[in-house]
Parts: structure tokens; C-alpha cells; sequence
């Protein structure tokens, strides 16, 4: 009876520490997204992507015509909406959270957590919208490029299974 006794106090005891180790951690990355400024960092990321979407669908919903039906615009509208409800901080933080759990530990967390507030880290995340914005017009120049190649190689297949096809279209009139 006493042993049960003792090891069903020293479990509780290990769970309790279990808890409260990862319950540190979880404070540690709640505290590091709010050092990281993750949350404006998220707001300026859905402004570029709302940007970018609204562009491509725009051009996509116009077709021939140069202004959008408000039929097309309240679509657009709605679009946007699921995508900014879909991204939200509200709705990404405690992904956010438990994904900074899973991969760091409290020590590592808190050690972010100084190199953030430290003034190198400082200047890294006052920095970070700029780098942010130059590394997507040179990502965007990279796709576009890549996107203009793909285009031009699938034009040509498409061109060369055409002409071959007439050829394969005789050869079974022959038979």
C-alpha cells in the first residue's frame, strides 16, 4: 500500500513539474512573439499578401472589360475577408505558440527573448518590413521570370504534340 501510495505521489509531483515546465515555456514563446512584434509583423504580411491577391484577382475577374462589375468587387470583397479572417492574430498566435513550443525550449526562448530586446535584435526587427518588402519584389521578379519560362516551355510542348498529331492521324488513315 505504501509503495502505491509513493509512486502515485511521485507522479503527480512528475506531472505537476511536467506542467508547469511546459506552462514557462509557453509564457517564454507568448513573450517572444510579443518581443518579435509577431503581430504587426502578421498585420504587414496580410497587407502585402491583401495587396498582392487583390492585384491577381482583380486582373483575373476584369477580363476584357478595365473596371470591375459590383458584382465582382463584392466578390473580391468576400474573398478578402475569409482570407483576412483566415489569417488573423487571433487565429494564428496559439498555432504560433505551440509550434515555439514544440521546437524550443524555455532556455532557448529566453535566450531569443534577450537577443530581441538586445539592440542588434532591435535594429533586426526594425529592419525586418524592409527586408521584408525587397525580399518580395526580388521573389516576385524570380517568379515572374520562372513563371514566363514555364509558360513558354508549355506553349512549345503543346505546339510540338499539335504538329505531330496530323502525322499520327495519317498513319492510322493508311491502315
Amino acid at each position: 500500500m505504501m509503495k502505491k501510495l509513493l509512486l502515485a505521489m511521485l507522479l503527480i509531483v512528475g506531472a505537476t513539474v511536467v506542467f508547469a515546465d511546459e506552462a514557462a515555456t509557453r509564457k517564454a514563446a507568448e513573450e517572444l512573439m510579443t518581443v518579435t512584434r509577431v503581430k504587426s509583423q502578421l498585420e504587414n504580411t496580410f497587407k502585402m499578401i491583401s495587396e498582392m491577391t487583390q492585384k491577381n484577382i482583380a486582373q483575373n475577374l476584369k477580363g476584357e472589360s478595365k473596371e470591375l462589375s459590383d458584382k465582382q468587387k463584392a466578390a473580391l470583397d468576400r474573398v478578402m475577408k475569409i482570407i483576412e479572417e483566415e489569417m488573423s492574430y487571433d487565429k494564428l498566435a496559439p498555432i504560433l505558440i505551440n509550434c515555439y513550443v514544440k521546437v524550443y525550449d524555455e532556455k532557448e526562448l529566453n535566450d531569443l527573448i534577450a537577443f530581441f530586446k538586445s539592440p542588434v535584435g532591435q535594429a533586426y526587427l526594425d529592419k525586418a518590413p524592409a527586408l521584408q518588402k525587397e525580399l518580395m519584389q526580388s521573389l516576385g521578379e524570380i517568379t515572374a521570370k520562372m513563371q514566363k519560362r514555364v509558360k513558354d516551355e508549355i506553349t512549345q510542348m503543346s505546339s510540338e504534340e499539335e504538329a505531330a498529331k496530323p502525322a499520327a492521324d495519317d498513319k492510322d488513315k493508311t491502315k
